[in-house]
């Protein structure tokens, strides 16, 4: 991992509509409209599926991604808690990465179900100090500026994605 692939930070907002009105304006921005990300996904005790509805900001090099809150998931807000959640990094071997990451103590928490044996596509690992590592496939770059440029969403097969209603 490089610093110089960081390229957006998470936040799990409670209302995501009003946080990108609120950020909108508050960082002179455009976000994407919200869209929802329907993913099945697996840690080390079970396989879950999960709907996320997020936007990000338009404007970058590093963005802002917006996730509404989901109670009881990975994705929850608490009273009190900051909502910085991760920051997400371009990866071009993710499994190999996310491999280096648990066997250095940072435990997988999610990745796509897809495959049972190691993590693909995207991988959040926890840090020693509670923060998260969002490890993205560097090979969805292309897709994901055009759609931050104002494109429609044009995720990897087998991925679910719509805009939000």
């Amino acid at each position: 991992m490089h610093m110089a692939d960081l390229y957006h930070t998470g936040l799990v907002v409670k209302d995501l509509r009003s946080s990108i009105e609120t950020y909108g304006a508050l960082m002179g921005t455009e976000f994407t409209p919200p869209q929802l990300r329907c993913l099945d996904l697996r840690d080390d005790a079970a396989e879950y599926h999960v709907d996320l509805t997020i936007a990000y900001s338009r404007q970058g090099p590093h963005r802002v991604e917006l996730i509404e809150a989901v109670p009881g998931t990975l994705w929850d807000v608490r009273e009190g808690a900051p909502t910085a959640h991760h920051l997400g990094i371009w990866c071009d071997d993710v499994p190999g990465e996310s491999a280096k990451l648990s066997a250095a103590g940072n435990p997988l928490l999610a990745t796509l179900a897809a495959d049972p044996e190691r993590a693909t596509y995207l991988a959040y690992h926890r840090l020693p100090d509670g923060s998260l590592i969002e490890l993205v496939d560097a090979s969805a770059r292309d897709r994901l500026e055009a759609w931050f440029a104002g494109a429609e969403y044009a995720g990897p097969a087998g991925r679910h994605a719509r805009p939000s209603e």
